[in-house]
């Protein structure tokens, strides 16, 4: 199942997020869609399945999950809201995306790098 900011559905989340005492769903400020905020830890990636947390519509983001699609890799795809500092602080140390977290190994950000990479094993 792919988490997106965009579900508006918290049972179903519940199987998958962790979440801070206090923490719901709120509206967007712009789009007025609901998403979770202050979400603390989510299941690691799998072998057959990495982690990619992006921001919607951030170019960069849009570079890194390309190269997913056109090499047709399975992948989970996590959507962080623009003013979540604490995910990407907790994953790399600072508030970058998008972010590339494989089974075994430390999350990485930088786009091109996870193109590379991504290109390399596939």
């Amino acid at each position: 199942r792919i988490l997106t900011e965009f579900q508006s559905d918290s049972a179903a989340m519940a199987s998958c997020v962790v979440r801070n005492p206090g923490t719901r769903w709120k509206p967007h400020r712009w789009t007025g869609r609901n998403f979770l905020r202050n979400f603390s830890v989510l299941p690691g990636p799998t072998a057959e399945r990495p982690d990619l947390y992006v921001y919607d519509l951030c170019p960069f983001c849009t570079r890194a999950r390309m190269i997913f699609g056109l090499k047709k890799i399975p992948h989970r795809l996590i959507f962080m809201s623009y003013d979540d500092v604490e995910t990407p602080r907790a994953l790399i140390g600072k508030k970058l995306a998008p972010i590339l977290h494989l089974h075994g190994q430390d999350p990485f950000p930088e786009s091109l790098e996870i193109i590379k990479r991504v290109d390399e094993d596939a």
